[in-house]
C-alpha cells in the first residue's frame, strides 16, 4: 500500500488539493486542519518516530533534535512546485526498486539537504532540493502508531499533551 500511497500523492497534488493523509491505524481526536493553519509556507508537515518527546506545547518539533526517521503514516502535503516535485521523484525512486521501503525513500530524499532553517521562528526548514519547506509535527501530539504501540513510555505523555491540547 505505500506505494500506491505515493502515486497518490503524486497524482493528486498537480490539481491543486491539499492532502492530509494518515493509516487506518489513526485516530483524530480533534480537527488537526486549525493546527496545521499557522504554517502556510510549509509544502510538507510530516510526523516523526521520535519517541522522546522535544517539545511540550503546540509548535513543530525542532527539526534539528529529530533523531529518528520522519514518519509517512501522518503528514499534509500542499500542491507546492517543490512538493510536486518531491512526490514526483520519490514515486519515480520506488517504482525503480522494489525493495526501498516507502518511508526510507521519503528519508533519503528528504534528507538530500536538510538546512538552513527558514527564516524566523516558524520551526520549517529547507529540505530534499533547498526549496522544500518541512515541518516535524510533534509527536506529542501526531504520535505515529510505532510511538504509540511499540514505544509505550510515551502513551501517557502523549494523552496528557492531548487533553491539554483538546481542552484549550
Amino acid at each position: 500500500m505505500g506505494r500506491e500511497k505515493v502515486i497518490l500523492i503524486d497524482e493528486i497534488l498537480p490539481y491543486g488539493y491539499e492532502l492530509l493523509m494518515c493509516d487506518t491505524d489513526m485516530v483524530w481526536l480533534k480537527d488537526p486542519l486549525p493546527y496545521l493553519a499557522p504554517y502556510p509556507e510549509a509544502d510538507v508537515l510530516t510526523s516523526s518516530d521520535q519517541v522522546v518527546p522535544i517539545v511540550i506545547d503546540d509548535r513543530l518539533d525542532i527539526w534539528q533534535q529529530v533523531g529518528t526517521g520522519y514518519n509517512i503514516r501522518i503528514f499534509h502535503w500542499r500542491p507546492t512546485d517543490a512538493a510536486k516535485r518531491l512526490a514526483k521523484e520519490w514515486k519515480d525512486m520506488l517504482l525503480a526498486d522494489e525493495k526501498i521501503w516507502d518511508q526510507n525513500g521519503f528519508n533519503d530524499l528528504v534528507r538530500k539537504q536538510l538546512g538552513p532553517p527558514i527564516h524566523g521562528e516558524s520551526g520549517l526548514v529547507y529540505a530534499f532540493d533547498g526549496n522544500l519547506k518541512l515541518g516535524v509535527l510533534p509527536a506529542s501530539i501526531f504520535c505515529s502508531g510505532h510511538t504509540y504501540f511499540v514505544q509505550v513510555r510515551l502513551y501517557s505523555f502523549s494523552l496528557v499533551v492531548w487533553t491539554l491540547y483538546l481542552l484549550s
